[in-house]
């Protein structure tokens, strides 16, 4: 684009050459005459020093017009080239400055923009990590409670269990074991029983109306009745716990553990007593729901071993949803 422009005004300056040789050259001429007016006019010149000058002065100027105005010509032409060229060169400059502080200006909002993103990538970054690792602690307490629940969850259930079904086994005597008192003691605490107050002031009154009738007959079923209820108790009072350990554990039961563990307690809590679920059917065939229970036990057994081997994570991602 340079090169054309300055083409395009060598051309036309040379164009016009010749008209600006003659103008020049006849204002040097001019030029010349006012000079030597004045220096006649200063010196009292006569007439023919005056042509005499006058005459030299053409005659200088025909002879060196010629080469003056060649270095005339080449002067103008290197100096509009010059201030083409400088022209050009300043405003290059001037389009490079701009274009420079332009990209300066464009780097220093791209990094300022980084810089900010960088910033809240790290910030959420941080807050994701914080996050993470808080519900990575609350899992790991979570799971630790859990392994401290399920084992004894199991316990407390198995041991109902297997109170209930050597319930009858404990609680059969024959009439003989009643002829003394002290044996019978022994005996109620060889198999576990418990002799808390109310049920050794039972015993007592048993035997106290015993020495009065001596009929072993009555006394013997009248402790059978009171010992079969105090076993009832019992094992009433063993669900109880269960039952309250399971509801304040239900938070730590993965669902499938619940439900089951659930339908458990539900049977037993019949088996103890039918009074205890009243809406459980009366036709109940109750070997049958002892061995269904029992059942249910061993499947519960291998549930809780594999989640307490492998973790149940569905706590956790209910947490991140």
């Amino acid at each position: 684009m340079l090169h054309t422009f300055r083409n395009k005004f060598a051309k036309l300056f040379i164009s016009r050459k010749k008209h600006l040789i003659k103008v020049l050259f006849a204002a040097y001429k001019v030029e010349i005459i006012l000079n030597v007016l004045r220096g006649c006019r200063r010196e009292n010149m006569n007439l023919q020093n005056i042509l005499n000058q006058f005459v030299w002065s053409s005659v200088f100027t025909h002879v060196t017009s010629g080469v003056a105005g060649g270095l005339i010509l080449l002067l103008i032409q290197t100096i509009l080239k010059k201030g083409v060229a400088h022209q050009f060169n300043k405003k290059m400059q001037e389009i490079k400055e701009k274009h420079d502080k332009a990209l300066a200006d464009i780097g220093h909002e791209y990094n300022k923009q980084l810089s900010e993103f960088n910033a809240a990538i790290a910030k959420e970054s941080d807050k994701r990590q914080q996050d993470f690792q808080r519900k990575i602690h609350d899992f790991s307490l979570y799971s630790t409670k859990r392994h401290e629940i399920y084992p004894e969850l199991f316990k407390k259930l198995h041991k109902l269990n297997s109170q209930l079904n050597n319930f009858e086994s404990k609680a059969f005597l024959e009439m003989h074991m009643l002829q003394s008192k002290a044996e019978l003691i022994i005996y109620l605490k060889e198999i576990g029983v418990d002799l808390n107050e109310r049920f050794t002031n039972q015993i007592e009154k048993i035997y106290a109306e015993y020495d009065k009738h001596k009929n072993l007959q009555i006394s013997f079923q009248q402790f059978n009745h009171v010992f079969r209820l105090h076993l009832t108790a019992e094992l009433a009072k063993e669900y109880n716990v269960l039952n309250m350990f399971y509801s304040e554990s239900l938070l730590y039961l993965s669902e499938n553990v619940a439900i089951r563990i659930d339908k458990i307690i539900y049977g037993i809590a019949y088996l103890i007593s039918p009074d205890m679920r009243t809406d459980f059917p009366r036709d109940v065939d109750v070997p049958a729901l002892k061995q269904e229970i029992t059942d249910k036990i061993d499947e519960l057994k291998q549930l809780l071993k594999k989640e307490l081997a492998v973790g149940d994570y569905s706590h956790l991602n209910q947490a991140s949803n």
